[in-house]
């Protein structure tokens, strides 16, 4: 397992994305999924991305889809609680948030707009989470596998 802090400096890159002609907004990774909108996240006032926002055509929104190369960065099925703190939250962020198994986070998109993570831990690992922001349509609740 990743120590904290390697987790916390990792930055997720992206694997190759081609552009689709004639669908102007839509993002292809080379033998894998279709995207509509692709958002590479980042703390605040930070540069290296630790989030990755999928939307498929289907407007269903996913949290750090397949194909990219995330590094220390654990798998969603087994973060912990602290884990997600450490890759998440802004430094200066009081520990409190920690609690009630309920945290929510304050990303941002590479253009600045605001990405809210609500996450639902149970037994110290990620149940399930939401992607709220302005730029998607929806944002239901999605179970972590």
């Amino acid at each position: 397992m990743a120590d904290e802090s390697e987790i916390r400096l990792f930055s997720i890159t992206p694997p190759e994305i081609g552009r689709v002609e004639s669908h102007k907004d839509l993002f292809v990774c080379r033998n894998g999924p279709t995207w509509e909108k692709l958002f590479m996240l980042t703390r605040p006032k930070e540069s290296n991305a630790v989030a990755v926002v999928a939307v498929n055509p289907n407007g269903e929104t996913v949290l750090n889809p397949v194909d990219f190369s995330y590094g220390p960065i654990p798998a969603l099925s087994s973060i912990t609680m602290q884990q997600a703190h450490s890759l998440w939250a802004v430094e200066s962020d009081d520990s409190s948030r920690l609690s009630f198994n309920k945290p929510t986070y304050l990303l941002k998109s590479k253009t600045g707009e605001d990405f809210f993570l609500d996450l639902v831990f149970e037994n110290d690992h990620l149940k399930k989470y939401r992607v709220r922001s302005t730029l998607l349509s929806s944002s239901p609740w999605s179970l972590v596998n």
